[in-house]
């Protein structure tokens, strides 16, 4: 569909191809994800997960070389995650839509 100031675009095979290499990246992470929530409905208390470069939801760590944790909060790094179960914070704050850098010393 197009306006009155917008031109039809032909799309290129390149653009073609990057648009279904996203769609094929995207559907994958959807599969795991739902992997994860399978699992987690088997291991309500959560499960040790390899961090493979995944970003801790709480205070954005990097956990490249070790297991980080997901349970119903989402993924932490270890360091959250004993946090987290000595209630030092409440694990509800690791997937809080607002994002903050609970570290920051700015």
């Amino acid at each position: 569909m197009t306006t009155a100031n917008q031109e039809e675009h032909e799309y290129t095979e390149a653009e073609i191809k990057s648009v279904t290499e996203l769609v094929k990246l995207l559907l994958k992470m959807e599969q795991e994800e739902q992997q994860r929530r399978r699992r987690l409905a088997r291991q309500p208390q959560g499960f040790p997960m390899a961090g493979e470069g995944r970003d801790c939801w709480l205070c954005h760590t990097g956990v490249c070389h070790e297991n980080g944790w997901y349970d119903k909060y989402g993924f932490k790094c270890m360091a959250c995650q004993n946090a987290v179960n000595k209630r030092i914070i409440p694990g509800s704050l690791c997937n809080s839509i607002i994002s903050v850098d609970v570290f920051s010393t700015n």
